[in-house]
């Protein structure tokens, strides 16, 4: 996991006085921004296009490794059976 100093920083005050230049910086950098209170990072702040793009991840993720489970309890489908169930899809 990459480190939070290597993200740009920005303190809460700024984001309520600044937040339009914070997003716009988002969104042409595509990098997050921590957002701190009282010195601590308290907050991640990034794009959607970022955010979805993750999850769009994670779900794909968390297919493979359902399947995985599936297939070592030997709860398989034939090539006729899937085809199917990939069809259902459309």
């Amino acid at each position: 996991m990459s480190n939070l100093l290597s993200r740009a920083i920005t303190p809460i005050t700024d984001l309520k006085t600044r937040s339009r230049e914070i997003v716009k910086r988002l969104q042409e950098t595509g990098k997050p921004v921590v957002i701190t209170q009282r010195g601590r990072a308290a907050a991640i702040m990034e794009s959607v296009e970022t955010y979805e793009k993750r999850e769009d991840y994670y779900e794909a993720i968390e297919g493979l490794l359902q399947g995985l489970r599936q297939a070592e309890k030997g709860d398989l489908h034939d090539h006729k059976e899937a085809l199917k169930i990939l069809e259902s899809f459309k």
